[in-house]
């Protein structure tokens, strides 16, 4: 008797699973390679870009140095602070530059990341070079960068000693002075409340600007004042009075803007203001 040529009764139930048990570990394999390549490739980006923040910040601190007077070095960040100086310190995370008081707006110094907290260290090398290194682990690898730093402009040798943060002087540019007055242009403490940039004042409380064409903040930029409604205050910050006293109070709100200007370098600052009865 002949078999047929064609067997037709097709696949069973035991061959069924084997296939799909073979396509199940085949697919979880590829996903636990992807899974394993992509988070390899995450770490790999981190580690590179704290790498790539501290040596940013390096050369920074190693430029700001440059062309400094005077050098110190301290433990801890004194205060106050003073005036015409410069610090390089950590702060959290961060490692932070202050000018005249002021947190300077460095991009290369902000969170390199939460996992990374760097150390600095200042030490004399030469009466007229310092040695300065940043340190840190992030996710069990170690980093550390040192460099040296002659500034051509002293005025006296770098003292004996090290310290966890330096002072240093050396003269301020016309961008750093207007971000500094930028950063201290606000409206006179006479408000009856503030949100934010909103500011809510009495109508009595007629002049509003902290400061004016006639007053300089302390880095010598001239600040000029618009209002986006005149007739409510004034370009001079002075709140309007009502042509007949005995008419009621103005009231409204008005947008304030600060230009900063010190040659070539301009800031702008607004405040949101309402005046009320």
């Amino acid at each position: 008797m002949k078999r047929p040529l064609n067997n037709s009764r097709g696949i069973t139930l035991i061959e069924l699973l084997i296939t799909l048990a073979i396509i199940s570990i085949v697919t979880l394999v590829i996903s636990s390679f992807q899974i394993f390549g992509i988070r390899t490739f995450n770490i790999g980006q981190s580690q590179t870009r704290v790498q790539h923040n501290i040596r940013m910040t390096a050369d920074y601190i190693t430029k700001e140095m440059r062309y400094a007077y005077t050098v110190e070095f301290f433990d801890a960040l004194p205060t106050p602070l003073e005036d015409g100086k410069r610090y390089f310190v950590v702060e959290g995370n961060t490692i932070k530059y202050y000018i005249d008081n002021v947190v300077a707006p460095l991009d290369v110094l902000n969170e390199t990341s939460v996992d990374f907290s760097p150390i600095l260290k200042f030490e004399k090398k030469s009466n007229k070079t310092l040695n300065f290194a940043i340190e840190g682990t992030y996710k069990g690898q170690d980093y550390n960068i040192s460099s040296d730093v002659t500034s051509l402009n002293l005025i006296s040798n770098i003292p004996d000693g090290d310290g966890s943060v330096v002072a240093f002087s050396s003269p301020i540019s016309d961008k750093e002075a207007v971000y500094i007055d930028w950063s201290l242009v606000n409206l006179n403490n006479v408000f009856v409340e503030v949100i934010g940039n909103y500011y809510r004042y009495s109508q009595s409380a007629s002049l509003i600007l902290g400061y004016t064409n006639t007053t300089s903040p302390k880095c010598g930029s001239t600040v000029t004042w618009t209002s986006s409604d005149p007739s409510l205050i004034g370009h001079n910050g002075y709140i309007q009075q009502p042509a007949d006293p005995a008419d009621p109070p103005l009231t409204g709100t008005a947008t304030l803007t600060a230009k900063i200007r010190k040659n070539d370098s301009t800031r702008y600052k607004t405040f949101v203001v309402e005046v009320i009865p």
